[in-house]
């Protein structure tokens, strides 16, 4: 779906506090799709799209080449995601949930203060990799989604608590 899209389409990633059922990717899927087919600025359509992700993340992507997301365009893409999350019983703005790769089978979701805590004991490395959501376009999901903790927002943050 993302593949269609140009490099510097803006991207949203939304990370829910708890891993998706299929039940829930499937009513996001639902809703996501219904959303985006409807989804307006100033009255034109916006060229978007979404992925539900590892039942972990909403991704999605508009290509402002066509329409410029306004204000109450962003606050409608929030005001539908919070609905899903009240829906399923998931937080899609946690920020304080930490999602990364214990190791390369494994993903693991864990509160900021239990990530630093295992990144002091060293059971956490510094080139582990942890997913970056505060990306901003296609490109950056590409290069910058997966990152080590040493290049991260969360190695710069824990270090300061």
């Amino acid at each position: 779906m993302l593949k269609e899209y140009p490099d510097n389409a803006k991207v949203f990633v939304f990370q829910s506090n708890k891993f998706l059922s299929e039940e829930g990717k499937i009513a996001i899927e639902e809703k996501m799709l219904k959303f985006i087919e409807d989804w307006t600025v100033h009255g034109k359509n916006l060229k978007a799209t979404y992925q539900v992700v590892m039942p972990l993340f909403i991704i999605v992507a508009v290509d402002e080449s066509f329409a410029e997301l306004s204000g109450c365009s962003k606050d409608a893409l929030t005001h539908q995601i919070k609905e899903i999350g009240e829906e399923l019983g998931v937080d899609f703005f946690d920020r304080m949930m930490v999602a990364y790769h214990p190791n390369d089978e494994e993903m693991a979701l864990i509160n900021l203060s239990e990530f630093k805590e295992k990144l002091q004991k060293d059971e956490i490395k510094q080139d582990t990799k942890v997913y970056n959501n505060l990306i901003e376009t296609k490109l950056d999901l590409k290069q910058n989604w997966q990152i080590a903790v040493k290049d991260s927002w969360h190695g710069k943050l824990v270090s300061i608590l």
